[in-house]
């Protein structure tokens, strides 16, 4: 039997293939290590430490505030001035089942999306001139006492504009609500035991046809 040649103390601990370009396994020092925010960061598919991540924050961090926001009614001028409040409409898709096999859930599907109704709360000024605009303005799409109160139809709908503004005051995103017409009017309420004068307010819902949300923060900075 042949005897294996006996290594010296030196040569032990000393491995036949090379540890790579592994950092973990180099027992070298790393020069190249990033540091900073870099070293924290997770690698993307494409090896690098930073790559898209950071694109995944906002370009714009602050919130939208609600005072800042300006309406304009073609048909109501006056009620436009007294504005102090407007809804930007929410919309819901209805979600259908659709059947399966026997014994298997259905599958639910989306369905007709829903808008919300564009509703706006205004002061009422004391001839009652703003409030009277939506008041003659419902008269004349229907008939309350008399055919005679019924317009034509090309002057049932009209358009409105809600504009918000930002941070820095100047023009964020306007929405146009098209094809409106008011649906419901709130009662004014009169009443002699008020302890303070409060302005009365109103609230006005309209329906429409659609309403489209355009981007004016690249026009104005």
């Amino acid at each position: 039997m042949s005897q294996q040649p006996s290594l010296k103390p030196s040569q032990r601990f000393q491995t036949s293939k090379p540890l790579g370009n592994d950092p973990r396994l180099d027992p070298k020092p790393s020069t190249s290590r990033p540091t900073g925010i870099e070293s924290y960061l997770p690698e993307t598919r494409s090896g690098s430490t930073q790559g898209n991540y950071l694109d995944r924050y906002p370009e714009k961090t602050n919130y939208l505030q609600q005072p800042g926001f300006k309406f304009s009614l073609l048909r109501s001028p006056h009620l436009s001035y007294f504005c102090q409040s407007a809804t930007i409409p929410g919309i819901q898709v209805q979600a259908l089942e659709r059947p399966t096999n026997i014994g298997m859930l259905p599958i639910p599907v989306a369905g007709h999306p829903e808008k919300d109704d564009f509703e706006i709360t205004f002061l009422v000024n004391e001839d009652l001139s703003n409030w009277l605009e939506i008041y003659n303005w419902m008269r004349s799409i229907t008939t309350f006492d008399d055919y005679d109160e019924y317009k034509d139809s090309n002057t049932h709908y009209s358009n409105a504009i809600l504009m918000t503004l930002n941070s820095a005051m100047n023009l964020n995103f306007e929405v146009e609500i098209k094809d409106l017409f008011p649906k419901s009017l709130s009662s004014i309420e009169m009443t002699a035991s008020a302890g303070t004068i409060n302005p009365i307010e109103a609230t006005v819902t309209f329906g429409y046809t659609s309403y489209e949300i355009r981007n004016l923060g690249n026009q104005t900075g």
